[in-house]
């Protein structure tokens, strides 16, 4: 279960993937003020706030309608620094990783246009905290360029209510709020391995201990998946985009992160043509490098990842085991330290 119509690629780590996921809000978001330059009639009767509102499918949806026009368009977007000042705030969770400071340097939107969302006890983001930044933005039409939900955070490990952000914006795209939905999933992402079944379905959860036992996932008799974990990573195709590191859990000994997207026609706002190396209308993989942030791409990376998955597949019989043995053993850990006491210098700390 994933994205039926979705398209991914490696990339050397996640801060670059995470790059590419904003690259790909920021010129998303940006493409309606562009039509309305190019061609007023395909937005007819939209207000700046309603083009800054358009769901991502219904922006793709235009942009494939109107194919004959879309070099113009393009370049009317983002990436040709225009509108920059309408695209609005990138919402990520306190435990954010660094790397999207940096990306929205780079990427022009600027710092100040990043506002972190304070997260509860569990270190997860604090959704009732999301919506209420969300409408205090709307209520003075400020709109928010895209929202990050973090499954995997670099020093806690926690997984934010993907799910719960999913269903906040289904809710207020009933209200005409509508943003950009991003899962940095560089740590955690390959943890979904142990929810899906031989045939990469999401096994229910009722049923996971069975499975679980089946293929002896744990060695103890206990499901150590908790019910808003798995909810969470059901939610992944509800997401744009996500970010999930080969390097990380999958354990590959090669500078390997990836993203991946929902909708394979979302390229086309981010590709570049070089007419010495690539042709229009070839076919992939002839043109992977016009769709990414990177040129060359090293071969032995590509190859690790493909021989891992092969052997290890991604569900309950492969990674599925490994991710379990992984969370069985910092289980056992948690365990032994719960309790223990340690001195440093004249002090003494209980774990």
């Amino acid at each position: 279960d994933g994205f039926t119509n979705g398209w991914g690629h490696i990339v050397a780590d996640g801060s670059l993937a995470n790059l590419e996921g904003l690259w790909y809000a920021r010129n998303i978001k940006s493409l309606p003020f562009a039509m309305k330059a190019v061609d007023p009639t395909i937005v007819a009767g939209k207000t700046d706030w309603e083009l800054s509102n358009m769901s991502t499918k219904e922006i793709m949806d235009l942009v494939e309608a109107n194919g004959d026009k879309i070099d113009e368009i393009k370049a009317k977007s983002a990436r040709g620094g225009k509108d920059l000042d309408k695209l609005g705030k990138w919402l990520v969770p306190q435990t954010k990783h660094y790397s999207w400071l940096k990306a929205a340097d780079i990427i022009g939107i600027g710092l100040d246009q990043v506002i972190p969302v304070p997260v509860d006890s569990n270190y997860r983001m604090d959704i009732n905290e999301l919506e209420k930044i969300i409408r205090e933005l709307a209520s003075t039409e400020t709109p928010i360029l895209g929202v990050v939900g973090v499954v995997g955070s670099t020093e806690e490990g926690a997984v934010d209510g993907i799910n719960e952000i999913a269903e906040l914006r289904n809710k207020l795209v009933k209200e005409g709020i509508y943003f950009y939905f991003h899962i940095d999933a560089a740590y955690g992402g390959y943890g979904r391995a142990i929810l899906l079944d031989e045939d990469n379905k999401l096994i229910p959860y009722k049923d996971l201990q069975s499975k679980f036992a089946e293929y002896n996932v744990f060695t103890e008799e206990e499901n150590l998946v908790s019910e808003h974990t798995y909810n969470a990573y059901a939610a992944f195709p509800e997401a744009e985009s996500v970010t999930i590191d080969p390097h990380k859990m999958g354990y590959i000994p090669y500078s390997a992160g990836g993203i991946a997207i929902q909708d394979m026609r979302m390229r086309d706002v981010i590709s570049y043509f070089a007419t010495y190396v690539f042709e229009k209308g070839a076919d992939i993989p002839a043109l992977l490098g016009a769709y990414i942030l990177e040129g060359s791409k090293a071969g032995a990376t590509a190859a690790s990842v493909w021989a891992a998955h092969k052997t290890l597949p991604l569900n309950v019989t492969g990674y599925g085991k490994l991710v379990g043995a992984s969370i069985e053993g910092a289980r056992r850990f948690y365990n032994f330290l719960s309790g223990l006491e340690f001195k440093v210098g004249d002090k003494t700390m209980k774990s």
